[in-house]
C-alpha cells in the first residue's frame, strides 16, 4: 500500500491540494444531531455530546495537524507514503464510526424531511468544495 502511495505522487513536488474543510461534513451533521432530542437527558444525550465532541476533534486533528503535514511533504517519498497511509486509516476509523453511530441515530432523531434537508445541503456543501478545488 505504502508504494502504491509513493508511486502515485512520483511526479516530485508537494500535494499542495486544498481539500476543503474536513470539519464542515461532521459539524453539518453533528448540528442535526444535536437539534433533534435535545429534550431527551439522561445518559444518551451525554453519550451522543461526548461521540459529538470526539467526533468534532477528529476533525480538528485532521484540518491542523494531518492535512498541513501532508501536503509540505514531497510527494514520491516514504515519508509521504507514510502519511498518506496513516491519513486513509484514520478516515476509514472515522467513516466506520460515523456509518455505524452517528448516521442510525440521525435517522431516529430526525424526519424524513429533515433527512432530505440535510443531505440537500450537504451535496451543496460537496459541489462548492469541488469546484473551489477546480479552481485552486
Amino acid at each position: 500500500m505504502a508504494n502504491n502511495q509513493g508511486n502515485r505522487g512520483n511526479q516530485g513536488g508537494t500535494a499542495q491540494n486544498n481539500p476543503g474543510n474536513f470539519a464542515n461534513d461532521r459539524e453539518t451533521a453533528s448540528e442535526a444531531g444535536r437539534k433533534g432530542g435535545q429534550n431527551s437527558g439522561g445518559n444518551f444525550a451525554n453519550d451522543r455530546e461526548r461521540a459529538s465532541e470526539a467526533g468534532r476533534e477528529e476533525h480538528r486533528t485532521v484540518d491542523s495537524l494531518v492535512l498541513p503535514d501532508l501536503l509540505h511533504t514531497e510527494t514520491g517519498t516514504v515519508e509521504f507514503a507514510g502519511r498518506v497511509k496513516v491519513m486513509k486509516e484514520l478516515l476509514e476509523h472515522h467513516i466506520e464510526e460515523e456509518e455505524s453511530e452517528l448516521f442510525p441515530t440521525a435517522r431516529k432523531l430526525l424526519g424524513k424531511q429533515q433527512l432530505e434537508e440535510l443531505g440537500q445541503a450537504m451535496e451543496v456543501q460537496k459541489k462548492l468544495l469541488k469546484s473551489e478545488q477546480r479552481a485552486a
